[in-house]
């Protein structure tokens, strides 16, 4: 006879795949399966509660917790081309509708907040921020950037052209055209500004893929390296160095600011430059001279570095909005270092940019002091940023890699001191990364596993560890995913997964005790999306109702008042234990319990007009969903002296089931504790302690089930199996 003790399920649901890992640690401690059971802090498995429906919602929503404060919190429902917003207790607090996401952009949105604000992007819309006001009323508007003293935008900019387009302006001030030395316009240019040549014009109508039309804000005006005049003495002739000058012989300059050349030895006589001029002879692209009106007294090469030239000739040195309906818009934000950052657009799609510091609308580069903007462009298509994630390092998750920005340790990020180290070669889908237990846990690009991101200070690094493959059965194409601290009556912290089939894979992680564990949490309808607010938890369920899906908001009841789905107050017809018009429909399976003491009644069958009837009297009841409880353990495993006992052909003898507070349980099919479904009245009184159960037969690799459909607590602390083999 042979021992197996269990004393834990730490490491939750294991596949199929680990079966032949029987001598590891996480094979002592797993499950071959545990649904709608969460893994407890002191190492049990205990069922799920059920959920209240609050407020029946619009369409399928993908749900976010918002808090602005400990009293001020709201469940953000986002669906096609709207955003409800939910105060806890379910009731309906704004509907901001119009919205540029359809259902299809919805799983693909990236939200960050700061204070009263939240920011919303998605490469198929301009960004916008979500606005809490004092009074709690909300608003949501397109981002705009501030404006400087002559209303130019104060955006990112940079150019996308081939280096060698030129523009060619038609005038150096007022109402122009521009026209191009090839293609890069498009109708859309209308209403952007460009910055060329110490202006900025922004395009009023288009014309062609070469020319549009502009209004300059500013005059054309272009600065020149130190000492930009060299003259020979006794001559007139000046040559003027002007990287990219773009000149023609003939053509006219206005040159100003300059200084005294070609002075005596003595400081006096020389020429200045100011005046407008006619190009006398070009020399080269960076080169070209001009006759002055006086001959030089020495031979100099100066003119200062103030110096300026106005001028009608193409410039090469010109830039556009970096955001906009022709480049894209970014697909990820975030809050780090105090700034606002952008990065993933579909033009850029590897490119960074951070605002000024706590000018979270100002993103003009400058002159790249610290406290200007940040624009770290890599322009490479090779990883589109999908995410950014503020940790100690500002983090990256691109589709085809993870990368971390590092702060420079005096200065922050700044223009100058902003680079970004790749890591690993993942690969981020679109479901949010959270961070959780000092790690950043994230789905990768195919949907099929969970990795934990984190920095080694060994190596100095970044690395990417799997943590779902424990149980990569679970994780099937995550949409949604949020962090839940635990309530007071189960004070562990879950990362939650909301998986495209509607199932929620659910990680417990303790990294100080080397625990991780996976269980599933599943539902009639299915789970659209989930979030944790504070201690609570929310989900948006789908729930068919004569044949028609619904989508309500509902919460985990802690309390334990709730122990089905989507649970609603009912009351029978006066007098009778009849009730009418049940929510959850005709022909539908239902619990119902006693809505003041929380006794579970009895299990009903609603009938073709969504009515039933009970056998035992209530005054106000709880009518829900049942839902199953399952928990199999693995195949019992021992070293004797023949060998292994894995695989073999074994009979379990017993099985020893440490219970705790439980109200109701099945093993391997036989009712242990509690009462019969059909023979439930009053207050189910809980377990704690020891049962000892029986299995007949003899089995290659026998498991015990632990099992209950019966809505009541149940908690699973230990299991001893005795086994013949």
């Amino acid at each position: 006879m042979l021992r197996s003790l269990q004393t834990n399920f730490a490491s939750g649901q294991l596949s199929e795949k680990l079966m032949g890992r029987a001598k590891d640690g996480v094979y002592q401690n797993g499950a071959r399966e545990i649904l709608n059971g969460l893994l407890m802090m002191q190492g049990g498995v205990t069922r799920r509660p059920g959920t209240m429906a609050l407020s029946q919602m619009v369409d399928a929503s993908r749900i976010e917790g918002r808090i602005y404060s400990r009293n001020a919190a709201y469940v953000l429902a986002f669906s096609a081309f709207r955003l409800d917003i939910y105060a806890l207790d379910g009731a309906l607090v704004q509907s901001l509708v119009g919205q540029p996401w359809d259902g299809s952009t919805v799983p693909f949105l990236t939200l960050r907040e700061f204070g009263a604000l939240t920011v919303i992007c998605d490469q198929s819309f301009a960004p916008l921020v979500l606005v809490r006001s004092a009074a709690g009323w909300f608003s949501i508007a397109t981002f705009s950037f501030d404006l400087d003293a002559d209303g130019v935008p104060l955006e990112p900019r940079t150019k996308f052209a081939d280096e060698a387009v030129t523009l060619a302006p038609s005038a150096v001030s007022g109402a122009i055209t521009l026209t191009a030395s090839a293609p890069v316009f498009e109708p859309e240019h209308v209403g952007l500004t460009l910055s060329i040549a110490g202006a900025f014009a922004t395009i009023t109508s288009y014309t062609a893929a070469t020319l549009v039309s502009a209004t300059l804000i500013g005059r054309l005006l272009r600065g020149f390296d130190p000492a930009p005049f060299s003259v020979i003495k006794a001559s007139s002739t000046v040559t003027v160095t002007l990287v990219d000058h773009a000149l023609l012989a003939g053509q006219s300059v206005t040159i100003a600011n300059t200084a005294v050349v070609g002075q005596k030895p003595d400081l006096t006589g020389g020429i200045l430059m100011d005046g407008v001029h006619t190009v006398a002879n070009v020399i080269d692209a960076d080169h070209f001279t001009i006759t002055a009106a006086a001959a030089a007294d020495d031979s100099e090469d100066g003119g200062g570095s103030a110096a300026t030239i106005t001028t009608t000739a193409p410039v090469r040195a010109w830039k556009e909005p970096i955001f906009s309906a022709v480049r894209g818009w970014p697909q990820a934000c975030a809050f780090y270092n105090g700034r606002l950052w952008f990065a993933g657009t579909e033009s850029l799609g590897d490119a960074v940019m951070g605002s000024r510091p706590v000018s979270f609308f100002d993103f003009a580069a400058g002159k790249g002091d610290p406290d200007d903007a940040v624009v770290a462009i890599a322009q490479t298509q090779s990883n589109a940023i999908r995410h950014l994630v503020a940790a100690d390092d500002l983090l990256v998750f691109g589709d085809s890699g993870e990368a971390s920005f590092p702060p420079n340790a005096d200065v922050g990020i700044t223009q100058g001191t902003v680079r970004g180290k790749p890591a690993t070669k993942i690969g981020a889908s679109y479901s949010a990364p959270q961070t959780h237990d000092g790690t950043v846990m994230f789905a990768d690009v195919m949907g099929q596993h969970i990795y934990e991101f984190s920095y080694v200070e060994g190596i100095a690094a970044y690395v990417a560890t799997p943590l779902s493959a424990l149980a990569p059965e679970l994780i099937r194409k995550p949409l949604y995913s949020t962090v839940y601290k635990g309530s007071a009556s189960l004070s562990a912290p879950y990362v939650m997964w909301a998986m495209e089939d509607r199932s929620i894979a659910v990680l417990a992680s303790r990294r100080a005790e080397k625990a991780l564990g996976w269980t599933q949490i599943a539902t009639s309808g299915g789970f659209v999306s989930v979030c944790g607010v504070n201690e609570r938890l929310f989900f948006c369920a789908r729930r068919v109702v004569a044949g028609i899906p619904e989508f309500w908001l509902e919460e985990a009841d802690w309390s334990g008042l709730a122990r089905s789905d989507s649970c609603r107050v009912m009351a029978p017809i006066a007098g009778t234990r009849i009730f009418i018009d049940c929510p959850l429909g005709p022909g539908r399976i239902v619990d119902v319990f006693d809505a003041t003491t929380g006794a579970y009644i009895e299990r009903a069958i609603t009938d073709n007009n969504a009515g039933f009837s009970l056998s035992s009297d209530v005054t106000i009841a709880l009518v829900g969903l049942p839902f199953s409880f399952r928990v199999e353990t693995l195949p019992p495993q021992a070293t004797v002296a023949t060998g292994d006992t894995l695989g073999t052909v074994q009979r379990i003898v017993s099985s020893t089931i440490q219970f705790h507070e439980t109200g109701y349980a099945k093993v391997d099919g036989v009712a242990v504790v509690g009462r019969r479904a059909d023979d439930v009245t009053g207050v189910a009184p809980l377990l704690s302690g020891f049962i000892k159960a029986g299995q007949l037969g003899w089995r290659r690799g026998p498991t015990v089930v632990v099992e209950s459909d019966v809505p009541e607590p149940l908690t699973i602390l230990s299991i001893l199996t005795e086994v013949a083999g």
